[in-house]
C-alpha cells in the first residue's frame, strides 16, 4: 500500500521475485492487513517485554549456513530464513549479525537484537563478540 500508487503509475521494472512480491502484495485485501498489523503489534509487544532491563536475543541469523548467492528466493529457503530474520524489522528493533563460524567454508552468524534505542549497548556487544574472536 505505501508503493503501490508510485509503481502503478511509474511502472518500474523488477527483478522477477521483487516483482512477484508486490503482486502478491496487490492481492491483500485491507482486512488481512489489518489483521497482520494486530499480529506484528502483539509480536512486537511480546518481544519489547524480553528484551526490557536491557536484555539482548542472541539468534541464529538463518536456519542452517548462509544461503548460496542466488538461493535466498527459493520458497523452501527464503521462507525458514525469514522466520528467524523478520523479527528485529516487524518489531522495529536493532539487530546486528555476526558470521562467527564456518561449515564447509560456508558462514554461520548469531544475530543479537536489542530493545528500543539500545543500538549503542549492542554495537559495544558485538565489537567484545567480535574482538574476542580475534584476540
Amino acid at each position: 500500500m505505501i508503493h503501490g500508487q508510485w509503481i502503478t503509475q511509474h511502472r518500474p521494472t523488477f527483478g522477477p521475485q521483487v516483482a512477484e512480491r508486490f503482486r502478491n502484495a496487490a492481492k491483500v485485501t485491507l482486512a488481512q492487513r489489518d489483521e497482520a498489523e494486530r499480529i506484528r503489534r502483539s509480536l512486537t509487544k511480546t518481544v519489547y517485554d524480553l528484551l526490557k532491563d536491557g536484555t539482548i536475543l542472541c539468534a541464529p541469523t538463518t536456519p542452517d549456513v548462509a544461503p548460496r548467492r542466488g538461493h535466498a528466493d527459493i520458497p523452501e529457503v527464503r521462507l525458514p530464513l525469514l522466520r528467524v530474520t523478520a523479527l528485529a524489522g516487524l518489531s522495529g528493533l536493532p539487530a546486528v549479525s555476526l558470521p562467527l563460524w564456518k561449515c564447509n567454508n560456508i558462514p554461520l552468524g548469531v544475530s543479537f537484537i536489542a530493545g528500543p534505542d539500545r543500538d549503542e549497548d549492542l554495537l559495544a556487544l558485538a565489537t567484545k563478540v567480535s574482538d574476542g574472536l580475534t584476540a
